[in-house]
């Protein structure tokens, strides 16, 4: 699978031929294919994705502000940027991509869970803004984006053959969900 981006564009911290380049274009040529044709079923290629989807489970982390700057961290938020795009696509566009996968579904909740909970964090530090590269809210956003894609990919999976009516309240259940989940992960300021 090709990238979207060429090998020049990769940005300077990777290597060119290294393993995190490699790995950064085999996650851009997924996403390309995820984002392709729209009218493409893919759901006879869900063991795919699902493969897909696990083998991000090792870059949805970050250390903490106290431990690392922003600015040094290029490979793991580019890293970030588009390993929580592919969850977020494919929770929406691969049918039925956590049904018998519960503790898929799990960990990457659990996961992304921890990660808001650290990109909270980074919230409240001061990061100069670098071209080609998301904030800590952006990637905040998409992390919560994320794991309410993934709540509503399991409320799918519960309710396939609900009604819009049905859905509507599934998908305002999770959303309520999510904002209990996201006010909780937030530190209390004395």
């Amino acid at each position: 699978m090709s990238s979207q981006y060429p090998s020049s564009s990769l940005p300077p911290t990777f290597q060119e031929d290294g393993e995190p380049a490699q790995f950064l274009d085999w996650m851009q040529g997924q996403m390309a294919d995820l984002l392709g044709d729209p009218q493409l079923v893919l759901k006879d290629k869900r063991p795919d994705w699902v493969k897909t989807v696990s083998s991000l489970l090792t870059v949805l982390s970050l250390p903490s502000p106290r431990e690392l700057p922003w600015n040094a961290m290029h490979e793991q938020i580019k890293f970030l940027e588009v390993a929580l795009s592919l969850i977020y696509h494919a929770a929406r566009r691969v049918p039925s991509l956590f049904a018998g996968e519960t503790v898929l579904a799990q960990a990457l909740f659990a996961t992304i869970t921890i990660l808001s909970s650290t990109l909270d964090l980074w919230k409240d530090v001061d990061v100069a803004p670098e071209e080609d590269y998301l904030s800590p809210s952006e990637l905040y956003t998409k992390a919560t984006a994320s794991a309410a894609a993934l709540l509503q990919a399991l409320g799918d999976e519960v309710l396939p053959d609900a009604g819009p009516r049905a859905r509507e309240a599934m998908r305002v259940l999770i959303d309520r969900c999510t904002e209990i989940v996201n006010s909780k992960l937030r530190p209390q300021i004395e």
